[in-house]
């Protein structure tokens, strides 16, 4: 288990707990942030419920009826984020994805 903290407007104000684990050539993680007041500032409770509503969506999409492959469901969460980021006034003009394509291109 690793522990980070986010540094914010020069102090540590959103520490952030990852955790990975791994079996049968399986890879999992789980990474959790929280204030260290104790509440969200509007920036970042505008970011962490964009997050959460790209996670959502890709849960969604996780049904045989989907019809959805790793690589769709992956392409999905990155379009959801970099869309979110956007919107939150992001500049994603020069960004590439994991996938090495250009999100310009997408």
């Amino acid at each position: 288990m690793q522990a980070a903290c986010v540094p914010l407007r020069n102090t540590c104000q959103q520490p952030i707990l990852t955790e990975q684990q791994e079996y049968g050539g399986y890879v999992t993680d789980i990474t959790r942030a929280w204030p260290v007041s104790g509440k969200f500032s509007p920036v970042q409770r505008d970011l962490y419920e964009m997050i959460l509503g790209v996670q959502r969506q890709c849960v969604s999409l996780c049904r045989q009826s989907e019809r959805i492959s790793l690589d769709g469901l992956h392409s999905a969460a990155e379009l959801g984020l970099k869309d979110g980021l956007k919107a939150l006034g992001f500049d994603m003009s020069n960004n590439v994805s994991l996938l090495g394509r250009n999100w310009a291109e997408m």
